[in-house]
């Protein structure tokens, strides 16, 4: 069981280490592709003897740079992902941030119980989460 837990928390730091190189990526290349063809038009204009190949360039970039468009809904889902899984993660080795001010007032069986509630509570808060979510897709695919 020791070992099964090592290996879920050890996928659990690889699926969020991954999920944040894949966001800098993803954003940084979009940047990139809406930038550098900019760089490209002015040479173009200021180099007359490659006029042609500088625009040529520019407009190849500027075509990727208006074809990423997927990108900003790829690192929203993305940032998603890593909230629940960075907050599962979080939760489970207690690196979470909590206000313990109130809880810690109680002897440790009702601090016990304070946690179950708040856990409750946010077990609730995910099935509201969920329901809205469906209630929302089933609305947007019924047009």
């Amino acid at each position: 069981m020791q070992a099964l837990q090592r290996l879920w928390s050890r996928l659990e730091e690889i699926a969020i280490a991954f999920l944040l190189a894949a966001m800098t990526l993803v954003t940084f290349s979009y940047v990139v592709f809406n930038n550098i063809y900019g760089v490209f038009y002015s040479l173009g204009d200021s180099l007359p003897f490659a006029n042609d190949a500088m625009f040529a360039i520019g407009d190849s970039i500027l075509y990727v740079a208006q074809e990423m468009t997927w990108s900003v809904a790829l690192t929203k889902a993305m940032f998603g992902w890593l909230i629940f899984v960075g907050l599962a993660w979080g939760v489970r080795i207690g690196a979470h941030i909590g206000v313990d001010l109130l809880v810690r007032q109680f002897n440790p069986a009702n601090q016990r119980l304070m946690a179950i509630l708040a856990l409750l509570i946010c077990l609730g808060y995910c099935a509201l989460m969920a329901y809205s979510s469906e209630q929302w897709v089933a609305v947007l695919y019924s047009v």
